[in-house]
């Protein structure tokens, strides 16, 4: 198992959200984000994970991470710009 990590930000005014709903796709994990826009999900399968994230008026964000056993992945997701892709590393 690993971790997700990472922050939500709204692309239109650079605020970070608080309250974001985290999940990763086919599981039951999900977390939402803490006032800084941060959030953390652990316990998540070895392997590519789809995390989306959900923030009433604003678009749903789906991307996918590649999670390593016993490591944390770090993504920083913006909602809300058309065409600006969530990252991953």
């Amino acid at each position: 198992m690993g971790s997700v990590q990472g922050r939500v930000q709204n692309a239109r005014s650079g605020d970070y959200l608080e309250s974001a709903r985290v999940s990763v796709d086919g599981t039951s994990l999900q977390t939402f984000t803490e006032a800084d826009g941060s959030f953390e999900l652990v316990n998540v399968p070895v392997g590519t994970a789809r995390v989306t994230v959900f923030y009433t008026g604003l678009p749903t964000r789906t991307t996918a991470v590649n999670v390593t056993a016993g490591a944390a992945t770090a993504i920083e997701v913006s909602l809300g710009a058309a065409g600006t892709p969530a990252t991953g590393s």
